[in-house]
């Protein structure tokens, strides 16, 4: 019985990140409108503005990176509490 209550929560996970995967782009999608407000058929191009003057170091960087490292130690974290407590309950023998 519990094998299937951790197959539906892992299924359902799975599905989750399978949906954000699939709506986060469109979520940034924006529709191109012309001077009178209609919806246009034509696509804008627009240039990327020229990268700043760097100091050497790029904070945003570092804040992505740290987050990264957290993110992954709470779910190898996650990961082990779970292993750790099925292997307890498991009956000897088994």
């Amino acid at each position: 019985m519990r094998f299937w209550r951790k197959w539906k929560i892992i299924k359902f996970t799975a599905i989750s990140f399978a949906a954000a995967a699939i709506a986060a782009p469109t979520a940034l999608a924006i529709p191109v409108t012309d001077a009178d407000g209609g919806m246009s058929t034509q696509i804008k191009v627009i240039a990327p503005a020229p990268p700043p003057e760097s100091s050497g170091f790029d904070w945003s960087s570092l804040e992505i990176g740290v987050g990264s490292a957290l993110a992954l130690l709470v779910v190898a974290g996650g990961t082990v509490i779970v292993v750790r407590r099925s292997r307890q309950t498991q009956p000897l023998g088994v």
